[in-house]
């Protein structure tokens, strides 16, 4: 027994509105993590300061006798 034409039309037809229907949705959703705005950065030091810090942490004189690396 094989289905009728009009059952066959009103699936597809079922089918294809749904298609339509979820894409509508899945084109309204927002972004799962929200980018912060300009207002809400935290402010961070320039890269000069940055980096004459890291060098005055760094241990001065001969390195130790031993093997290397």
């Amino acid at each position: 027994m094989a289905p009728d034409r009009t059952a066959m039309k009103k699936l597809v037809t079922v089918f294809f509105v749904l298609l339509v229907i979820t894409c509508f949705v899945a084109t309204w959703t927002d972004a799962a993590r929200a980018l912060p705005s300009e207002e809400f950065r935290l402010p961070s030091p320039p890269s000069e300061n940055v980096m004459a810090y890291w060098i005055r942490r760094l241990a001065s004189g001969p390195s130790p006798k031993g093997p290397g690396h």
